[in-house]
């Protein structure tokens, strides 16, 4: 029997744990909401910024020996080679006005699940309570070249995650950390943009996509090496799944272009890339052309930006926790078999009545505001063009949420994506179609013959209206709402 086939049979078991058990759970003793974030905005803004860089690789030695997984691209795939190097990489930003600094990382892997970056920041305790640093955020590049995160493609029923791979991710994390803080510079953060053309591509109906690309540009006072902070959407993804090559991906590529012309580090930040938005393949034949040249490309839009204005020197941030109804009965089974190694909890809400805890928080720097999202957001609820009634699988727009920079009234507002936690696809309640017959395991197509891929690989229909709902209430909280 076949892992595939002994998942399969377990289906109607699990899903009467799932109504029964944890329902049952769920009425006796369901959990109290949330709290509501705490915003730190207001006051002066501090003389200067004072920022900080830092870079760990986390690259296993031992690839080709012991087994790794690689992400993406269905399970057991594992890592022969490793083609560039995967890492940590490290921004603390400080506006020095009183209020402490800010810890933006970026992981060149698949995802980090919410309780994962949790540890991290558990770890994180000393170094902040010695620096100052008050908020920790994690997100991921979303490669698909890196080894297994999240434990879902490994040789099933077993998990993809390696232990001792996972303590280097954590060490890495950390010792890049202190790098930044050690590195501090005082100087002057700079913002600009580009509408980057002819890079993605959507491969899901409708074609909507975020094309703008924002720099953010730290000069140090006296000159010395700059931190550039890039935010675009593509899928880390052109190494395809004849890759075996442990590797960053694109991001590999576009560091390397812009560090070896211009005195900079850089730290890459994905953007709205469900639906899902990917890199055009300029050669479907050999992979590596498609990677270099999607990396590079992405450089020359960055390198060409000349709209800088400066921001003033005054960082703003809250965080704000909230349950997702967990829909996915596979997702369910990968924590019942400790695949997915996170908790479930028994909120009573959905139709398993278990629901998962997840984060979202919002960042101004300046006068960029800066959103994080907890998965793969569809463009569509980050900028708008929902699908109308009779094309979508459901109905109209307004069965979907307002779109995040129309709740915000700010056309210019940022996504970080697989920010401090990864939930799947976020989809657009309006076209989500799940299977008759098998939800979450067999792929829907809709009347006009699409595939529906990304429901399957969701957390469930509600997390596009948690995602707006949350979102108003942080915009409530800070009194732009």
């Amino acid at each position: 029997m076949s892992a595939e086939d002994f998942l399969m049979g377990q289906l109607p078991r699990m899903a009467n744990i799932a109504s029964g058990h944890w329902g049952r759970k769920a009425k006796m003793k369901p959990l109290p909401p949330l709290p509501d974030g705490v915003w730190d905005g207001g006051g002066e803004p501090g003389p200067h910024f004072t920022v900080g860089f830092g870079r760990v690789p986390f690259t296993p030695k031992d690839v080709g020996t012991k087994t790794y997984y690689l992400a993406g691209y269905g399970t057991n795939r594992p890592a022969q080679s490793v083609h560039a190097d995967i890492c940590a990489s490290a921004a603390y930003l400080d506006d020095n006005s009183g209020k402490g600094a800010l810890l933006l990382v970026s992981l060149d892997c698949v995802g980090l699940m919410n309780p994962d970056v949790g540890l991290i920041r558990k770890k994180l305790e000393g170094f902040c309570g010695r620096t100052g640093c008050r908020a920790v955020n994690i997100m991921s590049t979303h490669s698909h070249a890196a080894p297994d995160t999240m434990g879902m493609y490994g040789k099933l029923p077993k998990t993809g995650r390696d232990k001792a791979f996972m303590d280097s991710l954590y060490s890495a994390v950390c010792r890049a950390a202190w790098q930044a803080y050690n590195t501090r510079k005082d100087g002057r953060l700079y913002a600009g943009d580009i509408e980057a053309d002819g890079i993605q591509k959507d491969i899901r109906y409708p074609e909507v996509f975020c094309r703008t690309l924002t720099r953010i540009r730290f000069v140090p006072d006296g000159g010395g090496t700059q931190t550039w902070i890039v935010n675009f959407a593509a899928h880390p993804e052109v190494m395809d799944q004849r890759n075996r090559a442990i590797s960053a991906d694109y991001v590999h590529f576009m560091r390397k272009k812009i560090e070896s012309i211009v005195n900079a580090k850089v730290i890459y930040f994905n953007g709205a890339i469900g639906g899902m938005i990917t890199p055009i393949e300029i050669d479907k034949d050999d992979f590596m052309k498609s990677v270099t040249w999607a990396g590079e490309k992405i450089a020359e839009c960055a390198l060409k930006i000349d709209n800088e204005r400066e921001l003033k020197p005054l960082i703003n941030t809250i965080r704000q926790e909230f349950y997702v109804d967990l829909a996915n009965i596979m997702f369910f089974m990968g924590g019942l078999l400790n695949l997915i190694p996170r908790p479930r909890y028994a909120t009573g809400s959905g139709p398993l009545n278990i629901s998962l805890k997840t984060e979202m928080n919002y960042m101004e720097i300046g006068d960029v505001h800066i959103l994080t999202i907890p998965g793969e957001l569809f463009p569509e609820l980050q900028i708008g063009g929902y699908l109308q009634e009779g094309d979508a699988s459901i109905g109209g727009p307004e069965l979907s949420p307002k779109p995040l920079r129309e709740l915000a009234n700010d056309e210019k507002l940022i996504v970080f994506c697989l920010g401090c936690d990864e939930l799947g696809y976020i989809v657009p309640p309006n076209d989500y179609l799940l299977h008759d017959e098998q939800p979450f395991i067999e792929h829907a197509y809709d009347a006009a013959g699409r595939k529906h891929y990304e429901e399957t690989n969701s957390a469930g229909p509600q997390t596009a209206a948690r995602i707006a709902e949350t979102f108003e209430k942080i915009l409530k909280i800070i009194g732009r709402m």
